[in-house]
């Protein structure tokens, strides 16, 4: 087992990723459920064997059954996406949970998002906050972010704004780019800390750059409307264009607005009708 992740890293020996799958598979044919698991994981990755969603479902499930929460977090995914097993959010809470009862913290945020969401499970907001809590006190950035929204915002538990700032911003300093952009928004809109437009800006351009869709809009309204930084069309519409590629609806109308008005781009009536279009079938109600 500990030789596949030798070939695996090259650690002490060439990387050789077929040799890594050869021997996690070795291991897994004497019952290591941590050999099952990276076994599975190979197959959904395409690592030293052909990808293959099916094997890999197996193997995470033989893993899952041996106690390993790894595998059982990974299995919940599979139900709660209907990935190769009929899709079962009550089957993927299931797992999802079991492996959060062992502390694991990405189940134990999937736990949370589940309770607040309702998913696989009756809605209880406060319980799902208290989910979230688990993980991101293990400093998992993503759990960090939501617990910062949900102080923010007062989803289960008392609306906090300074403490979801302090939460976001652990998790933005990590590089979670929707914590990032919370963090913009925070600053803009004077939310847990002093309003600060210039930092806003500097956070929503942090997570413009990682692919955030909401804050590549965000940086591209200041670029177009010149709000704390040099005013320049052309770049807004480019950030708005890179956003309108991930489906963001809200800059699909803006991209719209400049086709229709030519601010950044020649006017082009037509293809700014086709982008309002989109957004409207988003549900913008501009």
């Amino acid at each position: 087992y500990n030789l596949g992740f030798c070939y695996l890293n090259g650690e002490g020996t060439a990387k050789n990723e077929k040799e890594a799958f050869r021997w996690f598979r070795t291991a897994s044919s004497k019952n290591i459920a941590e050999a099952d698991y990276m076994v599975g994981y190979c197959y959904l990755n395409g690592i030293g064997i052909e990808p293959n969603q099916q094997i890999a479902f197996n193997y995470y499930r033989k893993a899952a059954n041996a106690g390993l929460p790894d595998a059982q977090s990974a299995v919940g995914k599979f139900y709660m996406q209907g990935i190769k097993v009929e899709k079962n959010e009550r089957e993927g809470f299931k797992w999802y949970m079991k492996a959060a009862q062992q502390d694991f913290p990405i189940a134990q945020q999937m736990i949370g998002w589940c309770y607040i969401e309702g998913v696989g499970v009756s809605k209880n907001e406060h319980e799902g906050f208290n989910w979230l809590m688990k993980a991101a006190q293990q400093g998992l950035p993503h759990a960090q972010g939501l617990v910062g929204t949900c102080y923010l915002n007062g989803v289960g538990v008392s609306r906090n704004e300074i403490e979801g700032f302090n939460w976001a911003m652990k998790a933005a300093q990590q590089g979670e780019p929707g914590a990032q952009m919370l963090m913009g928004t925070c600053y803009f809109e004077g939310r847990g800390v002093q309003k600060n437009e210039h930092e806003g800006f500097n956070w929503y351009l942090k997570a413009a750059q990682q692919g955030e869709p909401r804050a590549q809009t965000s940086v591209g309204l200041c670029y177009l409307t010149g709000t704390v930084i040099s005013k320049n069309e052309r770049e807004g519409f480019n950030w708005l264009m890179r956003a309108v590629q991930q489906g963001d609806y809200t800059a699909q109308y803006e991209i719209g607005i400049c086709y229709l008005k030519g601010i950044g781009v020649e006017k082009n009536e037509r293809e700014g009708f086709n982008w309002l279009m989109k957004a409207a079938q988003q549900g913008d109600s501009n």
